[in-house]
């Protein structure tokens, strides 16, 4: 799902024509390194806009490698913050490792909007619904993503703690508190 990036950031950009090759016995080729921080960000998931008017941190670009560098992003309702890197494979394949911790008043529409499809549909079937406030620690998250979707992978891990939550499994289940450890894997 193409998420249309857009917002305000400073960035200081390099070009060099001496940097190393990633083909063993090949000429130099250019390097492009940039470092961006950003100060807003909108996405477009889908129909529900999520847009962060506040952020910090700073995303580092080295040829097909990068860093995320304490990138916090503030939503009306809702933050979160990732440290992670990213490289991409002589085969175009791009993969990403990122640790993610978070805070939010609700689950909120801009919130599960951002979630993957499948995490999505899942919490709808089951009317999950979370009222009170929730958080995320120490979660991690592996995405990557080949020429094919069929080579496409995500794996994520981590403990939500919630309050007020209420979900739909045959019965009615209201009023849970507590944290959820949980695990999501979709391999190729």
């Amino acid at each position: 799902v193409a998420r249309k990036p857009e917002g305000l950031f400073d960035a200081v950009f390099s070009v060099t024509k001496d940097g190393p090759t990633r083909n063993p016995g090949s000429e130099s080729e250019m390097r492009v390194t940039a470092v961006f921080e950003p100060r807003t960000l909108t996405l477009h998931p889908g129909d529900t806009p999520v847009t962060f008017p506040a952020m910090t941190g700073q995303i580092e670009i080295d040829g097909g490698a990068g860093v995320l560098r304490s990138l916090h992003a503030e939503a009306k309702d809702w933050s979160i913050t990732a440290d992670g890197a990213w490289e991409t494979s002589l085969d175009g394949a791009v993969s990403l490792r990122t640790q993610l911790s978070g805070s939010a008043t609700s689950l909120t529409p801009d919130l599960r909007a951002i979630l993957p499809g499948d995490l999505r549909d899942a919490l709808g079937q089951l009317s999950f619904k979370v009222d009170g406030p929730l958080s995320m620690e120490e979660s991690t998250l592996a995405i990557t993503r080949g020429k094919q979707s069929a080579e496409d992978s995500t794996r994520f891990s981590g403990a939500f703690t919630f309050t007020n939550a209420s979900l739909k499994a045959g019965v009615e289940i209201s009023d849970l508190n507590g944290t959820l450890d949980s695990t999501y894997q979709s391999l190729p």
